[in-house]
């Protein structure tokens, strides 16, 4: 019996020293981008923390999982709201992925920032870690002092990196991530230092927030913020007098106001105000770039009218604005010298593959469709409605600033640890949705234990992996034609169902550089071209079990690459063998994509270079019979009845068409056919 207590009080011990170890270790995760400390991957301002925060995660989970054997708190712990919330949404995620085309693509969500089934079962982990350090008097003082220094840092070294533009000590290339953590500063110092709503001590530590806040020149940030900060800090207590109202008032704020972002980008007198040159024009140009984003999975969910129930998958956005893509009117075409003369000119997410839609509700909907919604709303509104109530005020501007930040702009893997631990800060310890009686429910903990382990060490997001795939190059001497099935690859890509996003990368980047060195006239080494064609058949075994839309656009581009490089004894080879199955690969594409049919015309451009004329009239004739409005298959069908005499002015009255619509924003025109056609 000694033993037995003996035994428990060491778990005890050693559970909170894990779960100390774990929320401790996952504020430091924002600092690996920066050179000096780990920046791995393709992706690599992420990657790294991803990786770092699912061992934090499943460290801290172990520590809740050894104190939840004697600690009946500790256990209820893990059905408060907050955390439960978090672990719902994770969980209906899981579920909607079952419905989805790359049901695993939504538990690691997109590369370059990781929101998916992981990150909310990371976020419950740490908002229940940070509501158990907070009961210990000197973790809660180390809590407080690690995330200022670390936030202090990172601020510091943006808003050097800011006035100098040489300083590359930053974890970020946009400062406006910062906006999350200034936010959840105030709340967390305010919760661990037990600075009530009322206190004189809460100015300062406003005004520290808002000063990382400014530096975030985030200024949906900033405008919620000198709104809210004197709203709840003077003019709520009065207005939301009683504990009740004030719970119900802000939790209904905190739902009203990311919505009521959401229909601000949407606004109609957005686009005039966005061609002023002054800082009204940038703000427009920015809601104006928004609303074509959200604008994307509208046209998604009326082409998929049953993403509302289970939504695509947690990260896929930019699969999404690869399918969707407004062909009609965004420049495409990088070699455009007179490109900023067209209206859209400024939306740069075209060029940019955005892999968000800078709105955490739109994101939740991709995720898991309006179930996942209501939970995003819910998880921000429970801040006020299960806060304590000495924080209640400041809770309610805390969910108020954070939803509406987080409507307008995406949160970074680094940044997550602070939000839960704001949340864990000022959340009440006694509320919980779920009776929970039992004496020892390690079952619950075991699971998130054995989540955040696998995720950390052999899932899809741990460091080996980052590593492999951004080194990932195997060489090839069979012809790719053998290999095209993957059976004869030397080695097929394997990322854990994330659907090929890094093959992707990889392919255009090392196809580009190729095709680049022979155009420059530079040695091209047998080693490059092999291991191209082992990225190319890994490319292609890939698409053939299933992949994201954006790695088969990818292997177009690289076909595109290819058939119009200057001739190369070494790479002359791989474009005949690679090139054998464009067709194949472009009709798979437009199945998908049916607006997509700029992707065509690098094909029947090369068909044209090759002089296969039946087969250009072929592609043409689909094109315009396809869509008769699109400018491409006008264009094209233009250049298809310059060979009847009879349809030649047919024919050039097309071109012309095609000219006024735009076909320059798509592919270049001759200078020389240009002034023909418009003389």
């Amino acid at each position: 019996m000694a033993n037995e207590k003996g035994l428990l009080a060491a778990a005890d011990k050693g559970g909170l020293a894990l779960v100390a170890i774990g929320g401790l270790a996952a504020l430091l995760a924002v600092l690996l981008p920066i050179p000096v400390f780990l920046p791995i991957g393709i992706w690599y301002q992420s990657e790294s923390m991803s990786a770092f925060l699912a061992v934090a995660a499943g460290v801290a989970a172990l520590g809740i999982a050894l104190m939840g054997l004697t600690r009946a708190w500790v256990r209820l712990v893990l059905v408060h709201p907050a955390p439960l919330l978090a672990f719902g949404l994770a969980a209906w995620s899981v579920v909607a992925g079952a419905f989805q085309s790359l049901p695993w693509a939504g538990w690691y969500g997109s590369p370059e920032i990781g929101e998916g089934v992981y990150w909310y079962l990371e976020l419950g982990i740490f908002v229940a870690s940070g509501m158990i350090l907070a009961r210990t008097r000197w973790l809660r003082l180390a809590l407080a002092l690690g995330a200022t220094a670390v936030i202090g840092l990172v601020t510091a070294a943006t808003w050097y990196n800011a006035k100098d533009g040489s300083f590359q000590l930053i974890p970020f290339f946009f400062p406006d991530y910062l906006a999350f953590m200034g936010i959840a500063l105030i709340a967390l110092l305010a919760g661990l230092l037990q600075v009530g709503d009322r206190s004189r001590w809460l100015w300062p530590i406003l005004a520290m927030g808002g000063g990382v806040v400014w530096v975030s020149t985030n200024y949906a940030t900033i405008g919620l913020f000198l709104v809210m900060a004197p709203a709840s800090v003077l003019l709520a207590p009065r207005v939301l007098a009683t504990v009740a109202g004030a719970r119900r008032g802000f939790a209904i704020f905190a739902i009203l106001v990311p919505l009521a972002v959401s229909v601000t980008v949407s606004l109609p007198f957005l686009e005039p105000l966005s061609t002023q040159q002054n800082f009204v024009g940038r703000l427009a140009n920015s809601a104006l770039s928004r609303h074509y984003l959200s604008n994307v999975v509208v046209t998604a969910s009326q082409a998929d009218p049953a993403m509302a129930l289970h939504g695509f998958g947690w990260g896929r956005y930019s699969d999404l604005l690869a399918i969707h893509l407004p062909v009609e009117w965004a420049v495409l075409n990088d070699t455009l010298e007179n490109r900023y003369e067209w209206r859209h000119k400024l939306w740069d997410a075209v060029h940019r593959v955005d892999f968000h839609s800078h709105n955490y509700l739109l994101d939740a909907f991709i995720g898991g469709g309006l179930p996942a919604v209501i939970l995003a709303l819910l998880l921000t509104a429970s801040i006020p409605f299960w806060a304590r109530r000495k924080h209640l005020h400041l809770a309610g501007f805390f969910a108020v600033v954070l939803g509406g930040t987080a409507a307008y702009w995406f949160q970074l893997a680094g940044t997550m640890p602070y939000v839960a631990l704001a949340m864990a800060a000022i959340a009440s310890p006694r509320p919980r949705l779920i009776p929970f009686r039992m004496r020892i429910p390690v079952v619950p903990a075991a699971l998130l234990l054995a989540l955040g382990l696998f995720l950390g060490f052999t899932g899809a997001r741990n460091i080996l992996f980052a590593g492999h795939a951004f080194s990932f190059m195997p060489t090839m001497s069979l012809p790719l034609s053998a290999g095209s099935s993957g059976a004869a690859c030397p080695d097929v890509f394997d990322d854990g169902g994330r659907g090929g996003l890094h093959l992707m990368h990889r392919l255009r980047t090392v196809a580009s550089a190729a095709v680049g060195a022979v155009k420059k006239g530079q040695n091209l080494s047998e080693d490059v071209v092999q291991g191209l064609r082992g990225l190319a058949c890994a490319a292609e075994a890939h698409v053939e079990r299933g992949t994201s839309f954006r790695l088969l656009v990818a292997t177009l581009l690289a076909r595109a690459d290819l058939a119009f490089a200057p001739p190369h004894p070494l790479l002359d080879r791989l474009t005949a063998e690679y090139l054998v199955n464009w067709e194949t690969r472009l009709t798979q594409a437009l199945r998908i994509a049916p607006r997509r049919h700029d992707l065509a015309a690098p094909y029947l451009l090369w068909l044209l270079k090759e002089n296969r004329a039946g087969e250009f009239a072929a592609w043409a004739n689909l094109l315009f019979e396809r869509n008769p409005n699109d400018k491409v298959a006008i264009w094209f069908a233009g250049i298809a009845l310059l060979e009847d005499p009879a349809r030649a002015e047919e024919g050039l009255r097309r071109m012309r068409q095609a000219m006024e619509m735009g076909i320059e924003r798509v592919i270049p025109v001759d200078p020389s056919i240009k002034e023909e056609l418009l003389r």
